[in-house]
């Protein structure tokens, strides 16, 4: 996958701060903002693999993590692939009972 320069990564404090999450989990959640479009990401497991230097379950891993959470959706589309999505609702109700 070829990064584009000038591209940044944001870790809301919230996702920074949820200690049920592993670190990969909060780096990825960053690099999937960083790479959406609009509102959606469509890398597959393998590019983030081959981003992070990790295997593709570490990858698959997190991303359950992160939607179990409720900080992304996944959206399958068959063959197409898949898209994932940040639910800002989860945001707004995580700082809503801090």
């Amino acid at each position: 996958m070829e990064l584009k320069r000038g591209n940044y990564a944001v870790i809301p404090a919230v996702v920074l701060h949820d200690n049920n999450l592993t670190f990969f989990a909060r780096v990825l959640f960053a690099e999937i903002s960083a790479q959406i479009n609009q509102v959606n990401c469509y890398a597959t497991d393998a590019e983030f693999a081959e981003i992070f230097g990790c295997s593709k379950n570490t990858v698959s891993k997190a991303l359950k993590s992160l939607e179990e959470a409720g900080y992304i959706s996944i959206t399958s589309h068959g063959r197409r692939g898949r898209v994932i999505c940040r639910t800002p609702e989860a945001f707004a109700n995580k700082y809503a009972n801090q």
